[in-house]
C-alpha cells in the first residue's frame, strides 16, 4: 500500500458500455493539473466502487518507482493547495492507520486553532515537532530478579589460564 496514491474528482466515464482507459485518464490529470510532463509507468491504475454521494470515484495508482510516486505527491500538495476542492490527492492506508488518524485529526485541528504548528505522518501526529500519544502508552510491569542465579560469594572462581 505504501506504493499506492489514491485521485478523488477525476471526472468518470458517464457510459457503462464503453470501457474507461483509467491509467491513461490519470496520466492527463498528471499532465494537466499537476503539470508533470513525463511519462509515469504504473503497476496498475482502478477505480474505487461507486460512492454513496454520487460523486466521481477516485482512482488507485500503485506506482512502479517510490520515487515517482513522491514527485506526484509532492507536485499535489504544490499545484492543488491554493485551489477548491475539486481534486485531492492522498495516500492509501491500512484500515487501523485510517481509525487512528481520525481519533487524531480533530486533536490536530484543535492544536492550529490553538496556534501550534501541527503535522500527522502516517498514524502519528506531531505538535511542536514532538510527537503526541492520545492514550497514555501501557505501563510494563518492572521484571522480577532473575532468579536461577546464585549470589556472588557461592559461585565458583571463573576459570583462568595459568591461574
Amino acid at each position: 500500500m505504501r506504493d499506492n496514491l489514491i485521485f478523488r474528482g477525476i471526472p468518470d466515464v458517464s457510459d457503462t458500455k464503453q470501457p474507461e482507459n483509467t491509467a491513461e485518464k490519470l496520466q492527463s490529470f498528471l499532465t494537466n493539473e499537476l503539470g508533470i510532463e513525463n511519462n509515469i509507468p504504473f503497476h496498475v491504475v482502478h477505480r474505487l466502487k461507486p460512492r454513496r454521494d454520487r460523486g466521481p470515484r477516485g482512482i488507485v495508482a500503485k506506482f512502479e518507482k517510490r520515487k515517482d510516486r513522491e514527485m506526484v505527491m509532492a507536485a499535489a500538495r504544490e499545484q492543488l493547495k491554493d485551489r477548491d476542492a475539486q481534486f485531492r490527492v492522498h495516500e492509501l492506508f491500512p484500515a487501523e492507520v485510517i481509525q487512528r488518524r481520525r481519533e487524531l485529526v480533530p486533536i490536530m485541528k484543535d492544536a492550529r486553532q490553538k496556534g501550534h504548528v501541527t503535522h500527522l505522518r502516517d498514524d502519528k501526529l506531531y505538535i511542536n515537532n514532538k510527537r503526541f500519544f492520545p492514550h497514555p502508552p501501557p505501563q510494563m510491569p518492572p521484571r522480577p530478579p532473575f532468579q536461577n542465579q546464585r549470589p556472588m560469594e557461592q559461585r565458583p572462581p571463573p576459570p583462568f589460564p595459568g591461574a
